[in-house]
């Protein structure tokens, strides 16, 4: 092997080395994880509908995205909204309901239907549903506004 050959081969060799990482080089992940907050209770209004599962806090303008965890609390949050509702609640329109649940919620971003809600929260466990009341929580909308159409950032 020629001397210019050798050079060049250890040459190569060094920069390759000398750009890999170390096994003990510290790895910073460039997109944290969402944060979730386990079993908070929540309580507000939720509507449900075609392509949307719209839940928004007491107090709070963000609209969340309600999401299945376990089948038994979410077959109960359908069962009793219809008894409270009455019929088939889910495809009405502008039909809401006051809950209360524990559920896990994600960190702001976009979730949900075309990424259209401000968090995500998954339902834990269902505490209470029933007819909304003016006394439920401070409204942030409107007693009218339709929380299927969450607003757009």
């Amino acid at each position: 092997m020629s001397i210019g050959l050798r050079l060049t081969f250890n040459a190569a060799l060094a920069l390759v080395l000398a750009c890999s990482r170390s096994p003990h080089d510290e790895y910073v992940d460039p997109v944290p994880a969402p944060r979730y907050t386990p079993f908070d209770l929540h309580r507000g209004h939720y509507q449900a509908g075609f392509e949307v599962s719209a839940f928004q806090p007491c107090g709070s303008s963000e609209v969340w995205w309600l999401e299945p965890g376990e089948a038994e609390p979410w077959e109960e949050l359908e069962r009793r909204a219809r008894r409270v509702l009455g019929g088939s609640w889910v495809m009405d329109r502008g039909a809401a309901v006051y809950v209360e649940f524990q559920g896990d919620t994600t960190a702001s971003g976009h979730h949900g239907h075309m990424g259209g809600y401000d968090r995500e929260v998954t339902l834990r466990s269902l505490e209470l549903v029933r007819k909304l009341r003016p006394s439920d929580c401070a409204r942030t909308r409107s007693p009218d506004s339709d929380l299927s159409r969450p607003p757009q950032n």
